[in-house]
């Protein structure tokens, strides 16, 4: 049974995890919106945080294989950076999207 899993290909295994997720999380918050005395949706809130991330990352498979690697190389350390130092969040942004129209920019004449 477990050789059929991981002979699926990874989107399609994604996508199973994600639907999940998502039922998983629906479920919870239709409790925790029924009796929220009784089922702490602190506790179990990061399947409900998760889910609809695994779902958009699903849904852009085919647009995040075709980035290069070494962006996603270079992206961690940035990440990284801001989560240290917040602020610099407001510099990056920008930078990012200037080096990006700056790439697309070509004309051709």
């Amino acid at each position: 049974m477990f050789n059929f899993w991981f002979r699926l290909p990874f989107r399609v295994r994604l996508g199973v995890v994600a639907v999940l997720f998502l039922i998983i999380s629906i479920v919870m918050l239709c409790v925790a919106i029924g009796d929220p005395a009784h089922y702490p949706i602190n506790k179990y809130g990061v399947i409900i945080r998760i889910a609809p991330i695994i779902f958009l990352v699903w849904i852009a498979w085919y647009d995040l294989i075709r980035i290069p690697f070494w962006v996603y190389m270079v992206s961690v350390p940035v990440l990284l950076v801001c989560l240290i130092r917040p602020m610099l969040f407001f510099y990056v942004i920008p930078l990012t999207f200037f080096f990006l129209f700056m790439r697309t920019g070509h004309s051709k004449r």
